[in-house]
């Protein structure tokens, strides 16, 4: 709880809700894709997303450099992501191969999602930042509070293991 001298007057209060709705209505559509690519269903997206919301209301004074809130929101959502991604582990999706020799492109980047969604937390939080968004290794691992050479290593062991759950298909 933050002690004030004197309290926030109710337009201060008012200057302050409208502040962080333009940051929701900035932001809520760019975090809403990162988390449907980290989660791979609408319904875990939209939880994180809301989640991501309310920690960035809580703690909206930590944001010290507000050029930086988008680097911020986003790192919140992933942790959000990864939450979600850890209390889900046992889950499996499953799919149906493809029946004719030609390529199912849709069935192939089902199969993709399938594996990926098998992945560890972490491995997969790193390849869907590197794969789907393109990130590079130093804004995921901004992004994970970790180190490049961390993040290197996840997404060859990402890369490593989505090849043998994608042979054995």
């Amino acid at each position: 709880m933050t002690f004030r001298l004197f309290p926030k007057t109710r337009a201060a209060e008012r200057a302050d809700e409208q502040q962080f709705r333009n940051l929701v209505h900035r932001h809520q559509e760019a975090l809403y894709r990162h988390l449907r690519s980290l989660s791979l269903n609408h319904e875990d997206a939209q939880d994180a997303l809301q989640e991501t919301f309310l920690r960035a209301y809580r703690h909206r004074d930590s944001l010290r450099d507000p050029a930086a809130e988008k680097a911020w929101l986003h790192r919140i959502a992933t942790h959000e992501a990864l939450r979600l991604m850890e209390r889900h582990a046992d889950s499996d999706i499953t799919i149906d191969p493809p029946a004719d020799d030609t390529p199912d492109y849709e069935a192939l980047d089902q199969a993709l999602r399938q594996a990926v969604s098998q992945l560890p937390p972490r491995q997969r939080a790193v390849f869907t930042m590197r794969h789907y968004e393109d990130m590079s290794y130093a804004d995921i691992a901004d992004n994970l509070l970790s180190d490049v050479k961390t993040v290197t290593a996840n997404f060859h062991h990402a890369k490593e293991r989505l090849k043998a759950l994608l042979l054995n298909l």
